[in-house]
């Protein structure tokens, strides 16, 4: 196998690994305690396990950092038609497979409607005020928003230029940590995410580290995005301990999140060879995040009076782990192919029309 030189295996890693802890933190815990969607109660594991939604915060750091190695990478087209490219298909294949799930395996605690199923393939449905099929979805409309800010950056051109693309995201971050102690305009709030927008700076921060070496604001800016980053995270610790009805320790979570940094700190610093089980592992993740939410609520409630529980929660795991290699090394690649040369046909189109304007 030829490595990809553009490609850092080792967010692959890290990827699969907050897809996991994602997962568990929903099959474990969460399930459960949100209203039975889940009948399988696991208390013994639970309490490492209730600290699994900051893989969610692990997600958006890493996308920070991809994000903006792609986009330097990219003109305005072909950065736009990249991401669809990338999240479309098998996006499109778990809405479609989840639907699909929940019409013949719902019973009384899930349900779906064509119109439902239709708002959510555009995946913003929670904009049409359509509830999402599947839980986790709510993470892709942030993402798009990060997309739409980095769309502005290639746009303005700043993101070529270093100083002042740092001067964005230093005011950026102040603003993030502002938002906790002042109300910010509510456009404000929603354009620029601020609760989760920490995460996002942060790893694009530790690209440009990565690209270019650290500086001492570079190192300013991060320090800025923990903090808020904390803060954030002590609401959210609230509103989780009242959602749930469970106890959350403050300093494991804020250790957590300080793990996360150091890891895109290494990851910046340590340059680590790539193999094929690590481009899997990275290629998974995506599909694996969006479908084991409900489908594996359904099926472990389906099951959990016949089968010792912890061996259902090994065997669904690893259902999940194989439906989704099928959508990532299959299903999503095909789509990937004709959706990429729809593209290339139209940008050959249009891009005359472009030139001569």
């Amino acid at each position: 196998m030829k490595n990809d030189k553009t490609r850092i295996y080792s967010l692959d890693a890290i990827r699969f690994i907050a897809a996991i802890f994602v997962m568990l933190y929903h099959y474990t815990f969460s399930g459960y305690l949100l209203n039975k969607m889940s009948l399988l109660n696991f208390p013994s594991i639970s309490y490492v396990s209730r600290y699994g939604f900051l893989g969610v915060q692990l997600f958006f750091m890493i996308s920070g950092f991809v994000i903006l190695m792609t986009a330097q990478n990219k003109n305005i087209i072909t950065f736009i038609t990249s991401r669809m490219v990338r999240l479309y298909p098998a996006f499109w294949v778990s809405v479609t497979l989840t639907a699909l799930v929940t019409v013949f395996m719902g019973g009384g605690r899930y349900h779906i409607d064509l119109i439902q199923y239709l708002f959510n393939l555009t995946m913003i449905s929670d904009v049409f005020h359509v509830n999402y099929i599947d839980g986790v979805y709510w993470t892709l409309l942030v993402e798009i928003k990060f997309y739409l800010c980095v769309w502005l950056l290639i746009v303005t051109k700043l993101i070529h230029r270093n100083t002042k693309l740092l001067a964005v995201f230093g005011l950026w971050s102040f603003l993030s940590l502002l938002n906790n102690y002042v109300e910010l305009p509510k456009i404000i709030s929603f354009f620029l995410f601020l609760e989760y927008a920490p995460y996002f700076i942060a790893g694009a921060i530790f690209y440009l580290g990565y690209k270019d070496g650290f500086t001492m604001y570079k190192i300013a800016i991060i320090l800025i995005t923990y903090i808020a980053a904390c803060m954030y995270i002590d609401k959210q610790l609230i509103f989780l301990s009242q959602l749930l009805h469970s106890d959350f320790n403050q300093p494991t979570a804020l250790f957590i999140i300080l793990l996360f940094y150091f890891s895109l700190l290494f990851i910046s610093i340590k340059k680590i060879e790539g193999n094929n089980l690590l481009k899997i592992m990275g290629g998974v993740t995506y599909p694996l995040y969006l479908i084991h939410e409900n489908i594996g609520f359904m099926i472990g409630n389906i099951f959990s009076n016949h089968i010792n529980k912890y061996i259902l929660l090994v065997s669904i795991i690893f259902l999940m782990l194989s439906v989704s290699y099928y959508i990532y090394n299959v299903l999503e690649k095909e789509i990937a192919r004709r959706l990429t040369r729809f593209f290339n046909s139209l940008i050959s189109k249009i891009q005359p029309l472009i030139t001569l304007t």
